[in-house]
């Protein structure tokens, strides 16, 4: 089973659009810090994205023998977020 079968079956399906809700929250951040016109910024957005969809992607595979935890993708998203609230609050 995949991470969404088993984020369903724990948490139901309140849980599971509590957490799709959480990547489209930290989608819109990424979305930002990628056309904003600071080079690290612009980076990180970019490096956000793509890390979004590695988890996203990553969450559909069966794991059977291997069941890593989604702390390593998630770090840099919030890494991403940070620097996003950062740069909202200078303004």
């Amino acid at each position: 089973h995949n991470k969404y079968l088993l984020m369903l079956s724990e948490l139901g399906i309140v849980g599971l659009l509590l957490w799709l809700r959480v990547f489209k929250t930290l989608y819109s951040e990424v979305k930002f810090c990628s056309r904003s016109a600071d080079p690290l910024l612009r980076f990180l957005g970019v490096a956000g994205m793509a890390v979004i969809l590695v988890a996203l992607i990553y969450m559909m595979l069966d794991l059977f023998s291997d069941d890593k935890t989604l702390q390593t993708l998630l770090f840099p998203l919030v890494v991403v977020s940070a620097a996003y609230r950062l740069s909202k609050s200078k303004k």
